[in-house]
């Protein structure tokens, strides 16, 4: 029975190709207004977290070969095992991004297989047959998350089928890939939610 939710915004990192790579300033911390609504339209039925990887350590940090803004890969391990969450979803803005989110999603599954998991945001919506060939991963959600995301849950605890459901993507018992690119709007705007800042400490923007 799925109770615990947890959403990550994922850290940035670049190749240390010089030390003047660590003046970069490749993104801007600020809370992450998409999967706070997430949070916020499943708070009713779920416990919910929000991780922002970046905004947890914004200042660039040497990792290898790498330069990394946010927490360590250890830390990400304690932090979704301390969670103790039935779903971890991920949100992923920009292509950029791809080998980041990819790398999250095995982390997960190596922590505990049994943990379902989720790709939301820009990338797996426009790019949902190269995202859901990822083996990580057991579904993507497209377009505006919301209701998508509750109807998933919903039927995944009632043990439903998702023939006919919109706004999402996954692969078939045979692993062939099932998308639909119908979407689940929310249809009164003014009557939605207001994002979950609750869930984090909003010093940390």
């Amino acid at each position: 029975m799925i109770k615990k939710v947890l959403l990550i915004w994922p850290y940035t990192e670049q190749r240390l190709i010089s030390d003047k790579v660590l003046l970069y300033k490749p993104t801007t911390v600020r809370f992450p207004l998409g999967i706070g609504y997430l949070a916020a339209y499943l708070e009713p039925e779920y416990e919910v977290e929000i991780l922002d990887l970046t905004a947890e350590r914004p200042t660039a940090k040497v990792m290898g070969d790498k330069v990394r803004w946010g927490l360590s890969d250890d830390e990400i391990k304690q932090r979704i095992e301390a969670s103790g969450a039935h779903v971890i979803g991920i949100s992923q803005m920009f292509s950029y991004m791809d080998t980041i989110v990819r790398k999250l999603f095995r982390m997960i599954k190596e922590i505990d297989p049994k943990i379902v998991t989720i790709w939301g945001g820009t990338h797996p919506t426009v790019m949902p047959l190269e995202c859901v060939a990822c083996e990580d991963v057991d579904y993507i959600i497209l377009g505006e998350g919301e209701r998508p995301l509750k109807e998933l849950l919903r039927r995944l605890n009632a043990d439903e089928g998702l023939q006919n459901m919109k706004s999402i993507a996954y692969r078939d018992k045979s692993g062939t890939a099932v998308i639909n690119n119908e979407r689940l709007w929310i249809d009164n705007l003014d009557s939605h939610v207001r994002p979950a800042r609750h869930k984090v400490d909003m010093n940390i923007y």
